[in-house]
């Protein structure tokens, strides 16, 4: 025979299993329809010594228009990238891209400047945004910045990784000085944001330092439903 104590837990345990199986599930279910605005200003210092930045001066804007951000298909990510209507999904997602204005360094031989001259573009080109795993995202900030995040999101995040996605071949922008020259490579970096906030359909505004070969600048990145 069962005991009056026993009974009582057996009606408590089921009710505090459903209490906190409500409490702590919430689906993510779609944002509102998005318009993710990324750009890129930066100064070099141009070097006859091999320390120096490619460009003196660099600015580019990428535009990801009509995106939602819907039910991931994978365990590791907590959504994916769907196009306006949310019925076809990914991982990534392309955008259009431009460059806005640069001034590219010279290259040197001693004390002589050999100054370049563009060959090809600007053109536009077509940067990717793509949804990464946490573990992912701590090992490219590392990679990219040598060190380890001072801050960790302490809510729930959507970790995101940007490249401007330059052409290897016939790239977007290429130039020569005569004694050297290329083409652009393309800036690559990862940042993330509250997953909350996109379910709510909120604006999100972000800055993030950016730090090159002898260059200084700012990544900025705006979330918007408008």
């Amino acid at each position: 025979m069962i005991s009056k104590k026993l009974m009582m837990m057996l009606l408590v345990i089921p009710c505090l299993i459903i209490s906190n199986a409500f409490a702590q599930k919430k689906e993510f279910i779609s944002s509102p329809v998005y318009h993710v605005d990324i750009s890129l200003n930066y100064t070099g210092k141009c070097s006859q010594w091999g320390d120096g930045a490619s460009f003196k001066q660099y600015s580019a804007i990428s535009q990801f228009n009509s995106i939602r951000f819907v039910p991931s298909l994978s365990k590791e990510h907590p959504c994916w990238i769907g196009d306006e209507t949310g019925t076809m999904s990914n991982i990534q997602v392309s955008g259009e891209g431009r460059i806005v204005s640069f001034k590219i360094c010279p290259d040197y031989i001693g004390p002589d400047e050999y100054p370049a001259r563009v060959t090809r573009g600007p053109l536009p080109f077509q940067p990717t945004l793509q949804v990464i795993t946490v573990d992912e995202g701590l090992e490219y900030y590392f990679q990219l910045t040598g060190n380890e995040p001072e801050v960790l999101p302490i809510v729930p995040s959507v970790w995101f990784k940007y490249s401007d996605s330059f052409r290897l071949t016939n790239a977007e922008l290429e130039w020569t000085t005569g004694i050297g020259g290329g083409p652009i490579g393309s800036h690559i970096f990862v940042f993330h944001v509250p997953l909350e906030s996109l379910g709510k359909g909120e604006r999100i505004h972000t800055t993030v330092p950016y730090k090159g070969v002898g260059a200084t600048g700012t990544w900025d990145i705006t979330f918007d439903t408008k």
